[in-house]
């Protein structure tokens, strides 16, 4: 019995390394595969043929790993370096519109009320499209007689034009 259970475990093994004919014998309600026939006039089990799969290359997965997270870290850095830059244009335009509050001249880049806390209410208001964009223009007579043309695009300043009246 302990031959069959033995021969049961290395059946596969056996069949891969030459094809003798393996048996499938029942002793009582256990399934035992054995390479001697079991009763007389047995017949050898219909088997699948076994799968053997080639030795491929060696896999480093050391290697896999540490290239996997290398390339991790560099797009990790990109992503960074690419957050820092706008980052950076950000508090820039910040600053810039920052300093032209405190000059009291409009910027590009200003909200309709930045704008409006500089210089009021317009003396004159314009709308129109553009490329698909709906654009406002404010007009204002300043104190030295000067007019302003402010115009936005999305709520925001895209352009200022300065015009001195004639005398």
């Amino acid at each position: 019995m302990a031959a069959c259970g033995l021969a049961a475990m290395l059946g596969p093994v056996t069949m891969l390394a030459h094809a003798d004919p393996i048996y499938r014998c029942r002793s009582g309600d256990v399934l035992v595969y054995s390479d001697k026939p079991c009763a007389r006039g047995a017949k050898p089990a219909d088997l699948p043929d076994a799968i053997v799969v080639p030795a491929g290359p060696k896999l480093d997965l050391l290697e896999q790993a540490d290239a996997k997270r290398e390339q991790e870290r560099r797009d990790r850095d990109a992503a960074d370096a690419q957050w820092n830059a706008q980052h950076q244009a950000r508090k820039a335009e910040a600053e810039r519109i920052r300093e032209g509050r405190i000059k009291g001249v409009v910027v590009e880049g200003m909200t309709e009320m930045q704008v409006r806390h500089l210089h009021g209410e317009p003396a004159v208001t314009s709308s129109s499209r553009r490329a698909g964009k709906a654009r406002e223009t404010w007009s204002y007579v300043l104190d030295d007689g000067s007019r302003l043309h402010v115009t936005f695009e999305d709520g925001r300043v895209v352009s200022t034009r300065s015009k001195r009246e004639k005398r």
